[in-house]
């Protein structure tokens, strides 16, 4: 089986062998081709078991993009290159165990002002996405329960904060509590067709209907890329900042060595779909999934 260092060493690319400061046992170390072409820093870092790939300047990136602009191949042959080489393990682990939280239940009063301050109708969230209340247990205290679906069934979770500056907005279910890794599905894709709406995260799915799914968090794995390349129509619809439009920029290229179509739409009201004015995310949803 092929390696990460057989595809840079064809392409001439210099990366960081063992000894070097910046080579992490199990890693293979380049220049980003982002923030350091050329710069022999060997900042992008690429894990050979799991094929993450970030920098440890400018973040986290798509893997099979970072392969391509570092060789000077398609995306689509990169990305058929690490399904090659990443191992099963990494890519869809057997499936595992599920287990649900502690201290889920109806959503209490709290949660269902939060939902309505947010614009969402509590019963219809509930009907639609299965979603629960927490309240006062330790660690995930205040938020709402959000089952992920696949294949019509609960194959992991996260939980949203109802309290306002909480840091950590989301927390997930441990590696060990999972059936199917998080960041090897797409939220919402149980109600998606030809056409989807790639989002960040559940809100803005909730915000803009069944038919569109999130990567829950801006960056996206090779399993979740895969996933995105089977719908026909892809409309990318990240967050208004300039990071969250970098990466949507980003994975529109990607989507776009593939057969089918990929639209990249920031919309003009609201830092994000959960936050913009309804009636824009309806003519969304109107152009692209109805």
């Amino acid at each position: 089986m092929s390696q990460i260092e057989d595809v840079l060493d064809e392409a001439g690319v210099q990366y960081a062998r063992a000894g070097h400061t910046h080579s992490r046992p199990g890693w293979v170390n380049t220049d980003c081709p982002w923030c350091g072409a050329g710069s022999g820093g060997f900042h992008l870092g690429i894990s050979k078991t799991t094929m993450a790939c970030t920098c440890w300047k400018c973040g986290r990136h798509n893997t099979a993009t970072a392969l391509s602009m570092l060789t000077g191949q398609p995306v689509a042959a990169m990305v058929a290159f690490l399904a090659d080489v990443t191992p099963p393990a990494a890519v869809a682990r057997v499936q595992g165990v599920l287990r649900l939280p502690l201290g889920r239940g109806p959503l209490l009063a709290g949660h269902r002002a939060y939902l309505r301050g947010r614009g969402f109708n509590p019963a219809s969230m509930v009907r639609l996405w299965g979603i629960e209340g927490i309240g006062q247990v330790a660690k995930l205290r205040w938020r709402i329960f959000i089952p992920v679906y696949h294949g019509g069934a609960v194959a992991t979770w996260t939980a949203r904060s109802i309290i306002e500056g909480e840091k950590m907005r989301y927390l997930s279910a441990p590696a060990e509590d999972e059936a199917i890794p998080i960041k090897s599905i797409l939220y919402g894709s149980d109600y998606a067709g030809a056409a989807t709406i790639i989002h960040e995260g559940p809100l803005d799915v909730w915000a803009t209907g069944p038919g569109a799914v999130a990567t829950c968090g801006t960056a996206y794995t090779p399993e979740q890329f895969l996933r995105m390349t089977a719908f026909p129509i892809r409309v990318v619809c990240y967050d208004a900042s300039t990071d969250a439009q970098a990466r949507a920029r980003e994975l529109s290229r990607a989507l776009n060595a593939f057969p089918g179509t990929t639209y990249n739409v920031r919309l003009e009201t609201g830092k994000d779909t959960a936050e913009a004015d309804p009636n824009e995310v309806a003519d969304l949803r109107a152009r692209f999934l109805e």
